[in-house]
């Protein structure tokens, strides 16, 4: 378990200036910017006063879980350019993230019929600090609001305490609280993404890795982005979005690419792509492609006994009590027939790593004397 002991947010600067490009298209200006995780471009207009969406965005947002229908508040009427009276839903965008600067819980228009995909005001843009437009560039001269220091420290030192202690649920609060307030940095946006996996908030864990993609992954350091990996291709292995998960997987195992030649970071280099390969394996298992998953799932089991230091005849003889290698076993197993050796062997080798789940399956099915007895023939255990 890691504990970050040092000053975990980000955005601490009282002033400073943002030059953003925009792409003229079309007669207006289109900013990069980030909603609630999803990346898109924006329309910056500097006559509008309100933040306004269409309707194929806010489905968009809605349809992939950037928008809930907890953010739905209200519904009503908008008088258009035109003189038209259409109708409108308020929503509640939760971040909208420009530049690396943020504004948060911000109200916004749904508008019958309109065709720009998101409309930023000037109005809405000033609140992130003093605009000036520069020909194709956006300055923004951004003062933050007076933060309480002593509220922060004492915000993270909580956070991290808990955190320290595994009790996840009890440190998601507190850091959430300074993500709101002014932003965490690499290794703190890691700890609340985990906190948010470990107490099951699946798509909060995404949102934060979504803006840690968008802020910091190009450079963060190799095991900030195995951190963030990780959590996200097993969040997507959960909600079953399979080949996210392998995509995922496989950005972190060229990111462990770096270890190879590390000596002193060889065994957790072995280990943490030996997760890798698991996911991606149990990925290929869902998707019934059995000859990918084995592959992958041999990889895991190779790479993680040589991380731990195994030797094959050490599992065999049950010296390597080890749930994560049992767990690597098993699930190699299952990527055969049930009737073929090769599951019966791994399954036995499994069990010889004392995993409780290949144990009680066989126990249940009556196959655990008849699998063992034969196993340990094979490997001369009397």
């Amino acid at each position: 378990m890691l504990f970050v002991a040092f000053i975990l947010f980000a955005h601490f600067s009282a002033y400073g200036q943002v030059v953003i490009e925009m792409l003229k298209d079309g007669g207006v200006y289109k900013i990069p910017c980030v909603v609630n995780g999803a990346k898109m471009r924006l329309v910056f207009d500097t006559g509008a006063a309100s933040v306004c969406i269409s309707e194929s965005i806010a489905e968009y947002l809605l349809e992939n879980d950037y928008l809930s229908k907890d953010d739905i508040v209200g519904y009503g009427n908008s008088t258009v350019a035109d003189g038209r009276i259409v109708n409108n839903i308020h929503i509640i965008l939760r971040d909208i993230e420009i530049g690396g600067l943020h504004l948060y819980n911000v109200d916004a228009v749904v508008i019958e019929g309109q065709k720009a995909p998101l409309l930023l005001g000037q109005t809405a843009i000033q609140k992130l600090g003093k605009i000036s437009i520069e020909g194709n560039k956006l300055v923004i001269e951004s003062v933050t609001n007076e933060v309480d220091h002593s509220r922060i420290q004492t915000l993270l030192d909580k956070g991290n305490d808990y955190y320290s202690k595994g009790n996840y649920y009890a440190a998601m609060t507190p850091l959430a609280e300074v993500q709101r307030l002014v932003g965490l940095n690499p290794e703190g946006l890691y700890m609340l993404a985990n906190c948010f996996l470990n107490c099951k908030e699946y798509d909060r864990a995404l949102s934060i890795f979504n803006e840690w993609e968008s802020l910091y992954e190009e450079n963060a350091s190799w095991l900030n982005k195995h951190q963030m990996y990780r959590t996200a291709s097993i969040i997507y292995l959960i909600q079953e979005e399979y080949y996210k998960s392998i995509s995922i997987a496989k950005k972190d195992l060229d990111n462990l690419t770096i270890l190879i030649n590390d000596k002193d970071n060889l065994s957790y280099a072995c280990t943490s792509a030996a997760m890798e390969y698991g996911i991606i394996g149990d990925c290929y298992s869902k998707l019934e492609q059995k000859s990918f998953a084995r592959e992958n799932h041999e990889m895991a089991i190779n790479l993680y006994m040589k991380g731990i230091g195994a030797e094959p005849e050490d599992v065999a003889h049950g010296k390597v009590h080890d749930d994560t290698l049992g767990a690597y076993l098993y699930n190699y197993a299952f990527d055969h027939s049930v009737y073929s050796n090769e599951f019966q062997d791994y399954m036995c080798f499994a069990c010889q790593c004392n995993y409780q789940p290949a144990i009680e399956l066989l126990k249940k099915n009556d196959l655990y004397d008849e699998f063992m007895s034969r196993f340990n023939r094979i490997a001369g255990i009397k």
